[in-house]
């Protein structure tokens, strides 16, 4: 798994595990920050193979235009994890972005559309061997603008009672009927082994 700016990554240093977060990127290796004994170090240099967990930060939105959401069907890009998969919109948070910065420009870049106002609905953790992804989920039915082709996939809107027969990862047929009936904020644990999902923790 690539990593990326803005991840945590997870390493050993004197026999202990240091959670640290990516600050640049460089040509084969990467720097990273961590609050040591109550003080900032920045860790120069980090090979990837030192690394023993990823840990990165997402957000998915599901746009609600009353009976329907807008999804993505990934079908554009070659190395797209996610390929002729149905999603809702997102992204990785960037470096230096706040989740809620992270949605309103994801929005903007894969439909056109403006978010005028959302709701955090959940958080949800897909463990999969040494990577975590902890996925801010969010809707919005204050939206405005003209929509737009997406440069990642094809773009449209799905019956909600007609989403579930979508190609979708099995994790978010977990999530989803939450989301379509309105369940208050909630957490979630999804585990993957080898892209298929083993397990499943709600909090």
């Amino acid at each position: 798994m690539k990593i990326r700016l803005n991840d945590y990554v997870e390493f050993l240093r004197d026999n202990k595990i240091v959670r640290a977060n990516v600050i640049k990127i460089n040509d084969n290796s990467f720097d990273a920050q961590a609050l040591v004994n109550d003080q900032m170090v920045t860790f120069n240099n980090l090979k990837e193979e030192e690394v023993t967990k990823i840990i990165t930060h997402t957000v998915l939105i599901y746009i609600d235009n009353g009976d329907s959401y807008l999804m993505l069907y990934r079908n554009k890009r070659k190395d797209d994890m996610n390929k002729n998969k149905w999603l809702g919109l997102g992204g990785h948070v960037e470096f230096g972005e706040s989740p809620f910065e992270t949605v309103v420009r994801e929005v903007k870049e894969e439909s056109g559309l403006l978010l005028f106002d959302y709701q955090l609905r959940g958080i949800v953790y897909f463990n999969n061997d040494n990577y975590t992804e902890v996925m801010h989920l969010y809707t919005s039915t204050e939206f405005g603008g003209e929509e737009k082709e997406c440069d990642e996939g094809t773009l449209k809107w799905v019956k909600k009672d007609e989403i579930l027969d979508l190609e979708l990862w099995e994790g978010d047929k977990s999530f989803l009927p939450l989301l379509i009936e309105n369940e208050p904020y909630f957490e979630m644990e999804l585990f993957y082994e080898n892209d298929k999902l083993v397990k499943i923790n709600r909090f």
